[in-house]
């Protein structure tokens, strides 16, 4: 007989019977269309789609198999559909084409502050981890917007290169290369 938390389990995830015997854990794998593109920057820029929603749940500056095993995705099409259409036309120099496409990811309040701000900051335009901060009423938090960006998942649409160091230059931690951050602050900018 299965116990309460199992049915519950089942209840929020929409489940008939909970994955692996209900012992602890529940998989739940999100499926999501998913396409890589190639750009000019050495390293693709690969993006999943939720199946269910028109929302970028995850993006970066690599591999698409890389992209959707540490999100522990299954893909079941590459047909992006207006999403795709956003991200060629960026591709193609139109710097404005990614600025109101919908996303989604979790994270704490403060990430998902970190994140709200990173969108708030004009193409072309650079904040400092301080001033991320401050903007979002965290002063002296620029370390802590330096681990949101981190952790953000879906670069550029949640677009965290545009963070620099206060000491200048765009050096920093850029998780995908600061050579991928100078290149597409420099893009930004000449547009």
């Amino acid at each position: 007989m299965r116990g309460r938390r199992c049915a519950a389990l089942e209840a929020l995830v929409g489940l008939d019977r909970c994955a692996g015997g209900c012992k602890g854990r529940v998989a739940v794998t999100e499926q999501v269309r998913a396409r890589e593109f190639h750009t000019g920057l050495g390293k693709p820029l690969s993006v999943a789609v939720a199946c269910d929603e028109q929302v970028v749940v995850a993006a970066g500056f690599l591999p698409l198999d890389e992209l959707v095993a540490r999100a522990g995705y299954e893909i079941v099409d590459d047909d992006l559909g207006a999403i795709g259409a956003h991200v060629q036309a960026w591709l193609e120099g139109e710097i404005l084409a990614l600025e109101d496409v919908p996303v989604r990811q979790r994270g704490t309040v403060f990430q998902e502050a970190v994140w709200a701000a990173l969108r708030d900051i004009p193409v072309g335009g650079t904040l400092t981890y301080g001033e991320v901060a401050q903007s979002i009423g965290y002063p002296g938090a620029a370390r802590a917007v330096g681990t949101a960006c981190g952790a953000n998942r879906i670069a550029p649409f949640v677009p965290c290169h545009r963070v620099v160091p206060a000491q200048g230059g765009v050096v920093g931690h850029y998780g995908y290369g600061s050579d991928v951050k100078a290149a597409l602050i420099a893009t930004e900018r000449s547009a």
